[in-house]
C-alpha cells in the first residue's frame, strides 16, 4: 500500500526563520556564569569542569571524596582472623591513585577563610514582633492561662 502524502508532510523539517542561529551557537559555547570570585579567577578556560576543581583542591563529586558506607558491610563485615578485608581494599585503592598536590591552594584557603567568618544574625522575625514575644516571655514565662488575659494579647 502507499503512504499518504499529508503524513510525510507533516513529518518534514521545517526551517524556522524566527531563530537565529548564530547567537545559538555562541550562547552554547559560552562558559556558564561562576557566582565565587575566587574560582571565576582561577577559572582556566582550557579545561575541564572536573580538572579545574581538581587543580583548586576542591570536589566534582562529593561521593568519591567521602564514601557513604554500607550497611551490609556493617552488619558483615568480611573479617579473617581480626582482618578487615574490606578496609584493606579501600587503602589499597587509595595507595595506587597517584594523589598529586593542587597547583591553586589558595583558592581552597580563600574558601575556607571566607566560610570561618562569622555572619551576620538575620532574624526571621521583625523587630515589634521579637519585643512582643521577649517582654511576654519576661512577665509571664511559661504559664499561658495568664498570659491569655493580657491586653497585648489582642491578636487571639
Amino acid at each position: 500500500m502507499v503512504k499518504g502524502t499529508r503524513k510525510t508532510r507533516a513529518c518534514r523539517k521545517k526551517f524556522q526563520y524566527n531563530e537565529n542561529r548564530k547567537r545559538k551557537f555562541r550562547k552554547s559555547k559560552k562558559l556558564p556564569a561562576v557566582g565565587c570570585e575566587q574560582i571565576k579567577h582561577a577559572w582556566n578556560k582550557s579545561k575541564g569542569v572536573a580538572a579545574n576543581l581538581r587543580e583548586m583542591g576542591l570536589s566534582n563529586n562529593p561521593n568519591d571524596v567521602i564514601p557513604i558506607p554500607k550497611f551490609k558491610h556493617e552488619l558483615d563485615p568480611s573479617t579473617i582472623d581480626g582482618v578487615d578485608l574490606i578496609k584493606e581494599a579501600q587503602n589499597e585503592r587509595l595507595a595506587n591513585k597517584t594523589t598529586t598536590a593542587p597547583g591553586k591552594l589558595y583558592v581552597m584557603t580563600e574558601l575556607e577563610k571566607e566560610a570561618n567568618t562569622p555572619q551576620i544574625n538575620r532574624q526571621k522575625l521583625s523587630e515589634p514582633e521579637i519585643r512582643f514575644a521577649t517582654y511576654m516571655l519576661e512577665t509571664y514565662g511559661d504559664n499561658y492561662k495568664v498570659n491569655h488575659g493580657d491586653l497585648h494579647t489582642y491578636i487571639q
